[in-house]
């Protein structure tokens, strides 16, 4: 899965809980990075933050939505904005989900194995 947020110590700590629990991981630390390795990889799963330069979040789930080799790929907002318009706005560009941050490592676990689970991921 690909772990994209601006925050090193973020990418980090979301990497260390999903590689303990025995998932492949990489990272991006932008929208812009994520589409560059997500069009160079198979990836299943995508975790992204809102707020990041050069391409955000929301513009990054638009752009994986419209995308028809990406359409099943499950993305998955992790933000620290827990409501207001940037929630409406990653839902609605097709956010399979919104978590907000901090985001117990069990609950992380718990909801990337849900969706794995009912996923085709993406194979390009």
């Amino acid at each position: 899965m690909l772990v994209v947020d601006d925050s090193g110590i973020t990418r980090r700590l979301v990497c260390m809980v999903l590689e303990g629990a025995g998932f492949e991981v990489g990272t991006a630390e932008n929208g812009l990075e994520a589409l560059e390795k997500l069009y160079r990889g198979e990836w299943e799963l995508v975790i992204a933050d809102v707020n990041m330069p050069m391409m955000d979040g929301v513009d990054l789930v638009r752009q994986v939505r419209e995308d028809p080799a990406y359409r099943g790929l499950p993305v998955v907002v992790l933000s620290s904005e827990a409501a207001g318009e940037r929630v409406r706005q990653a839902l609605a560009a097709g956010a399979d989900l919104y978590l907000t941050k901090p985001v117990p490592p069990e609950m992380l676990v718990a909801t990337v194995r849900a969706l794995l689970a009912g996923s085709r991921g993406c194979r390009r």
